[in-house]
């Protein structure tokens, strides 16, 4: 509960609009994307920095 308001309901995979089950997929897979490569992508952002 937040500042005296009830919490929102969770919806079931099934009760879920198509558009919100893009939204949920998108996170996810954007979620695993930056888990994969937030050791690489700054070296290579340093490395491009550095080699101007």
């Amino acid at each position: 509960m937040m500042f005296g308001r009830p919490a929102v309901p969770q919806a079931t995979w099934e009760e879920k609009y198509f558009y919100q089950k893009l939204h949920h997929l998108f996170d996810h897979a954007a979620d695993w994307f930056v888990t994969k490569v937030n050791w690489w992508m700054p070296s290579i952002g340093a490395g491009m920095v550095l080699s101007l």
